[in-house]
């Protein structure tokens, strides 16, 4: 598959410059959610970073529809109820 390499090295370099700026921010939710996966974590950063579902799907290269799936297992594993925003929920934690 042409590119997955490149798209594989720009999350990390993404990871690592996130962590730098948020240094905090995944340790805790790692520690408060230990079942996140990786792919949680990206879409929390994207989150947390104040991006839209239609720029976390252009950034992931996935659909709306898709990033919209994850968000609602991400919702889930939280255990955030419907009245819980996920954008809010995540802007307001430590960084």
């Amino acid at each position: 598959m042409p590119g997955r390499g490149a798209e594989l090295s720009s999350r990390v370099f993404f990871r690592r410059y996130f962590m730098e700026i948020y240094p905090h921010f995944i340790p805790d939710l790692r520690r408060d959610f230990p079942t996140v996966t990786p792919n949680d974590e990206l879409i929390s950063m994207l989150i947390y970073m104040k991006h839209s579902s239609e720029e976390i799907a252009l950034n992931l290269g996935i659909s709306r529809q898709s990033v919209n799936t994850a968000r609602y297992r991400l919702r889930k594993k939280l255990g955030l109820d419907k009245e819980t925003d996920l954008d809010m929920f995540m802007t307001s934690r430590k960084g």
